[in-house]
């Protein structure tokens, strides 16, 4: 089986065709046992084919849809997260080593040396087509699972033991992780209304058989949306908030990705954002940190992001007006460094201390206006922020040496920009 493997990636078509061909002959028998890297291998030519090697691409499809998958109905959702290990060479996140023992010796010294099949972010688009394919061949249920272990497996496994979170390889899973859960179709479960539903019973109302059948089907898949938000109420989103607070202490170029997905489900999911007052306070954070992301869906290369984010820094914090949203422009001019030209010479440590007060205005200004905060747009707020803050910094300058003298409001309140 190591030997078939190996030649799935032969630059010979014709030994590609035979290796297919032996391979799905073996699997066909039950004492034959699937190998993760043997499907990952398979799924590679299945879900992203070369335009000249159709016949590789259908004769891989077939062996994963007509005989693989007959004799292991969970074969995609069981060896899901190990075809996301394997694509990222993210192996540290696996602390037992169970799965890694099922990796074949030949493709574990050639992964571990290549640092996975498809590393860093030039391989995003190629993991993306492997995990839709993976996804479009499971039920609903399975898809379920699969979010389920996405959460449990991967985002909470930063917060059990110690992983380096920084690294290439731990960037690219949790990237691909985040991104399954905040955009994949497949993963959303979204019911059809409006229009494209009455359409429908309209098309099946004179086949009472396919209308019955129709409604139950919605009904079920009714019932998957509100599992998955419940799942997302009392487990995911609980992980990503923490999971993001790690991000920002280590400055991982993710920051963004895994703010937009926090954004995102508190402004869809009911109830999310009263369900926690640590999530109230969330949503201010976000509504600061999104006049300084992108309007990309995506983040072309982490690395990229980073360095972007160090020349951003150390100009001011300019940014292009083109990039920014009428909903961010208000948090924007918070940032505006019109009014501090020259004090381009302040420490860092000045700097850092200025933001520690600013949050402390922040904090007073939501105690004493408490009962009107949710009567105000958050652009609103913002501008009412700025103009206390003009006000307030300047009495509160003489501060600065206490507070930087106190070790324990320095550890709990100085943030990892300050070093």
């Amino acid at each position: 089986m190591d030997i078939l493997a190996a030649l799935l990636e032969d630059e010979d078509e014709t030994v590609q065709i035979a290796t297919m061909q032996h391979l799905t002959n073996l699997l066909k028998q039950d004492f034959i046992r699937m190998k993760p890297s043997i499907l990952t291998r398979m799924l590679i030519l299945a879900a992203d084919p070369d335009p000249r090697s159709q016949i590789v691409h259908q004769k891989a499809s077939f062996c994963l849809r007509q005989v693989l998958k007959p004799r292991s109905p969970k074969i995609f959702q069981e060896n899901f997260i190990a075809v996301l290990i394997l694509t990222t060479g993210a192996f540290s996140i696996d602390a037992s080593h169970e799965r890694r023992m099922q990796i074949s010796t030949q493709t574990q010294r050639s992964v571990t040396f290549e640092r996975g099949v498809f590393p860093g972010a030039a391989g995003r688009a190629k993991r993306m087509s492997i995990f839709t394919f993976c996804l479009s061949n499971m039920t609903e249920e399975q898809r379920l699972t699969v979010f389920g272990q996405i959460t449990n497996l991967i985002l909470e496994i930063p917060l059990l033991r110690k992983v380096d979170i920084t690294n290439t390889e731990m960037i690219e899973i949790l990237f691909d992780a985040i991104c399954l859960l905040h955009r994949h179709k497949l993963l959303q479960f979204q019911l059809v209304g409006g229009k494209n539903a009455r359409n429908v019973e309209q098309e099946t109302f004179d086949d009472e058989s396919i209308r019955k059948e129709g409604m139950k089907r919605t009904a079920f898949l009714e019932t998957c949306a509100k599992t998955r938000i419940q799942f997302i109420t009392k487990s995911t989103f609980p992980i990503l908030a923490e999971l993001r607070n790690q991000m920002k202490a280590a400055r991982s170029p993710l920051l963004p990705t895994i703010g937009k997905l926090c954004r995102a489900w508190l402004n869809e999911i009911p109830g999310l954002k009263e369900s926690d007052i640590m999530y109230r306070n969330l949503v201010d954070d976000l509504a600061e940190e999104c006049a300084l992301w992108s309007n990309d869906d995506d983040i072309a290369d982490p690395a990229a992001a980073q360095e972007k984010k160090k020349t951003t820094s150390s100009s001011g914090k300019k940014r292009s007006k083109i990039a920014q949203n009428a909903d961010s422009s208000a948090v924007a001019a918070i940032f505006d460094d019109s009014e501090n030209e020259g004090q381009e010479n302040i420490e860092p440590n000045l700097s850092a201390n200025l933001t520690v007060l600013e949050k402390s205005v922040i904090q007073m200004e939501k105690t004493i206006n408490a009962h009107n905060e949710s009567a105000i747009s958050p652009a609103q707020r913002n501008i009412m922020r700025r103009k206390s803050r003009r006000s307030s910094l300047a009495a509160l300058a003489t501060n600065l040496t206490p507070i930087r003298r106190n070790p324990n409001h320095e550890a709990s309140q100085v943030t990892p920009n300050s070093k």
